[in-house]
């Protein structure tokens, strides 16, 4: 018989404040404010996300741009790292809409790269490409989305349950394409729960230690209910920082990186002086 997977309630309840291993949680909080005086090199980071994103809104194709972006940075990015050494012109939409479809996989095949594991990001951005139709249609569904006035709705766009329209969103990337933009609706009060983020909740919620805990935290990011509950508990460390969501999740990604986890995760337990590489 298979392990109960963790309800909302059960997840409600370990995640509450008085759950936290206090030290931890406020030192987490004292990382994300002042965001300019623990690490400069962090809160940099973010505005440089944040000014980028804006750029990115721009393109008069931004959403099929989000769209690759989303496809290709499942589990790492290097398919998304080799299609940005290629020339932005090889991947906009009018390029890839002009193929046709023995060129156009072809095509995709070639910016992705050759490696066979990123034959489901060419077959999702096929159907993802398919989908959004011709260049008169991309840009009435642009302008519509823009419209949409609140992160609900907005992460609602791409996980809509039965209507979700496009290949390779769930609850993280319906938002992560928002973050990315720099959105204000969803960056107030929205996470993108990656593994970067899944690996600080164990430190401050030692409930969740040890492999059994990233079993329920893996299985409650795929659930749209349990996200949310997540998503609650670390709004509120950031309500708490004065910082948005969006912020926090950025810096979070920045100081988790590969190279500087380890060294952040152990200063957010044993306390001390903050790590003189991550400032």
């Amino acid at each position: 018989m298979g392990k109960r997977m963790a309800t909302t309630q059960d997840l409600d309840r370990r995640f509450m404040v008085s759950a936290a291993n206090r030290p931890a949680y406020k030192r987490l909080i004292r990382f994300l404010n002042p965001p300019s005086k623990l690490s400069p090199a962090t809160y940099e980071y973010v505005e440089q996300e944040r000014t980028e994103g804006r750029g990115r809104l721009g393109q008069n194709d931004f959403l099929w741009r989000g769209l690759v972006r989303a496809v290709t940075t499942v589990q790492g990015d290097r398919a998304y790292r080799n299609i940005c050494t290629f020339p932005e012109a090889d991947w906009s939409f009018d390029h890839i809409v002009g193929l046709s479809g023995t060129k156009r996989a072809r095509h995709l095949k070639k910016l992705v790269g050759e490696n066979s594991i990123y034959t489901r990001h060419v077959t999702q951005l096929l159907y993802n490409c398919g989908q959004l139709g011709d260049r008169r249609a991309l840009n009435r569904e642009q302008r519509e989305i823009k419209q949409l006035a609140s992160a609900q709705e907005k992460v609602n766009y791409f996980s809509g349950g039965c209507g979700k329209r496009f290949k390779g969103f769930g609850p993280k990337y319906s938002r992560n394409f928002w973050l990315d933009l720099d959105d204000e609706h969803v960056g107030a009060e929205c996470f993108a729960l990656d593994s970067r983020i899944q690996s600080v909740l164990a430190v401050i919620w030692s409930s969740f230690e040890g492999e059994n805990g990233k079993r329920i935290i893996k299985d409650a990011v795929n659930r749209d209910d349990c996200y949310r509950v997540i998503e609650r508990a670390l709004l509120t460390i950031a309500n708490k920082a004065e910082v948005t969501a969006g912020f926090a999740d950025r810096a979070l990604y920045r100081v988790l990186a590969p190279k500087s986890r380890e060294r952040f995760l152990c200063w957010l337990r044993q306390g001390g002086a903050f790590p003189e590489e991550l400032k």
